[in-house]
């Protein structure tokens, strides 16, 4: 950590390392910005979790319903999304596709280039309610004018091969939405986070904690905001459409995620509590694709899953996140000869 923050690799950070259910390492790196009076990182600090939302949000409700019976990973997405039954590219798409990013969806669609004169606005009003950035708001009902259409008529053309796609999220919550009937961060919220008892973990920071408990993205937005954004997502699609998304948009601290992944350890309990079925976990988290070796929604070894020297087993899960996150379960494989170092795990 101190070698990559004299690299300018990040200005800070918090590492976080659980072992057989015990938090064994817990610190804090750095400081918020690379500014000589800026605020030094806290161990509870809030970051912008990127694409750990895709496994920390949409992914966890897809296995609730799926642990329900209230889906199928075969079942099309076009059974819950009503705008997909009548595109002949995408009324047929399985569920199970998405989440393996073998859809053939578009991989990212730069929806700040549509942007026309008048669809932003420096002061909030009943007109432009949704919040960008600080003093940048863009106008009403903009996802369901312009987002969605554009989204629904992107391509699909690479189906059967893996392809990383946010268009896969965008789905997944509008299928997991549709279910539940509600949205996707009152549905977490108010259920999942809360019966853990995660403090941090959920959407639109800035409507709960001061600006200062979380961590701008130190990348400064130079396609779309222009500046430095600090307790809005990272994300510009998740941004315009209100902060919230299945791709993007969740933010946390480490402990709360750690506990999440504990409770995914523990094979769906945590704290006396079953919030999976065993075998739920385990097939999502277990490699599903003869093409890339990844599982349902989780990245693998075999994938993009980042391991240490190829010393990280087959078991292992995670996923990343654009704005520099990473959270993982790493084990050792047992087919390699471990040097007796100190340090170096026997």
């Amino acid at each position: 950590m101190n070698a990559g923050i004299a690299a300018h690799s990040a200005p800070g950070a918090v590492v976080l390392l659980v072992k057989n259910g015990q938090v064994i390492f817990h610190k804090a790196y750095g400081h918020h910005t690379y500014k000589n009076d800026a605020r030094p990182v806290r161990t509870d600090d809030i970051f912008d979790l990127a694409s750990v939302t895709k496994v920390s949000a949409t992914t966890q409700v897809v296995m609730e319903l799926y642990d329900k019976g209230s889906l199928r990973l075969n079942d099309p997405i076009s059974k819950y999304v009503a705008a997909t039954r009548s595109i002949k590219d995408k009324q047929d798409i399985k569920i199970k596709e998405a989440l393996l990013h073998e859809a053939g969806y578009t991989p990212y669609i730069k929806f700040y280039e549509k942007l026309q004169p008048g669809d932003m606005s420096r002061d909030s009003s009943a007109a432009y309610p949704t919040a960008v950035a600080d003093g940048y708001y863009l106008r009403k009902n903009y996802f369901e004018d312009v987002m969605w259409p554009v989204t629904l008529q992107s391509p699909v053309t690479t189906r059967g091969k893996y392809v990383y796609s946010d268009v896969s999220m965008y789905m997944m919550k509008e299928v997991v939405e549709n279910i539940t009937h509600e949205p996707l961060q009152t549905h977490l919220s108010e259920g999942l986070y809360a019966r853990l008892g995660l403090q941090t973990m959920g959407f639109l920071p800035r409507r709960r904690f001061p600006v200062d408990r979380i961590v701008p993205t130190t990348e400064n937005d130079n396609w779309f905001r222009n500046m430095l954004v600090q307790g809005y997502v990272n994300d510009p699609g998740a941004a315009m459409a209100g902060g919230v998304e299945g791709h993007a948009g969740l933010f946390s601290n480490a402990n709360d995620l750690a506990i999440l992944y504990q409770m995914l350890l523990n094979k769906g309990s945590y704290g006396g509590t079953q919030y999976y079925k065993p075998a739920t976990v385990a097939l999502f988290t277990s490699a599903q694709s003869k093409v890339s070796g990844r599982g349902l929604g989780f990245a693998k070894v075999a994938a993009n899953l980042p391991s240490s020297s190829g010393l990280a087993s087959n078991v292992s899960y995670g996923h990343s996140g654009y704005t520099g996150t990473f959270v993982g379960r790493s084990a050792l494989r047992t087919d390699l000869h471990m040097p007796d170092q100190p340090g170096v795990p026997g």
